[in-house]
């Protein structure tokens, strides 16, 4: 929990996104971030060219391009469900692939926003 809850505010210091669930009991491997305005898909695509692997949905909908039932099921707005990323972490996981991964979203980010204008 205290690498997701690092990754999380350290994400969140650097691109804006909604943290989703983060006040509510929760797994402490997993962190689910919703990047307003930009597509899951792509950036799930753009951050696996980098190395940084994630999913935009749950494990169990693995393969479907479809929105994550968890997240409507929630009644979250539109474009946090369309802009929803899982990243998951393990006890082997460390805070310099934290860094990593939190450099690569700010450039996929960045890239994605320039891309939209």
């Amino acid at each position: 929990a205290t690498l997701r809850n690092r990754f999380e505010e350290r994400v969140a210091s650097v691109v804006d996104v909604v943290v989703i669930a983060c006040q509510a009991p929760r797994l402490p491997h997993v962190s689910n971030l919703a990047f307003l305005g930009l597509d899951r898909q792509a950036l799930q695509m753009s951050l696996d060219l980098k190395s940084i692997f994630c999913s935009t949905g749950s494990a169990c909908s693995s393969g479907s391009s479809r929105p994550s039932g968890i997240l409507v099921a929630m009644g979250l707005p539109k474009d946090v469900v369309l802009g929803s990323l899982r990243f998951s972490f393990s006890r082997f996981s460390t805070d310099d692939e934290v860094d990593t991964a939190i450099r690569a979203i700010s450039q996929v980010v960045e890239i994605c926003h320039t891309n939209s204008i």
